[in-house]
């Protein structure tokens, strides 16, 4: 089973304010910084890139701020 799709449901039950959510986007621009295009994505978490995970958690904070 996937770790990250089996936990990815509790991530859902927590209420951040908008300036929680806009510090966790702006923490996303430092983080990008460690995506390796050479790295094993299976050695990663959830099997997905560092760059692959910014671009979702930025889409699901988009999503929610400006929606």
């Amino acid at each position: 089973m996937n770790t990250y799709k089996h936990y990815s449901f509790f991530i859902m039950l927590i209420d951040f304010t908008e300036y929680e959510l806009e510090t966790i986007a702006n923490a996303m621009e430092d983080y990008i910084l460690y995506d390796d295009e050479k790295l094993d994505t299976e050695l990663l978490f959830g099997g997905l890139s560092v760059a692959d995970r910014v671009t979702s958690i930025n889409n699901k904070i988009d999503s929610i701020l400006y929606n």
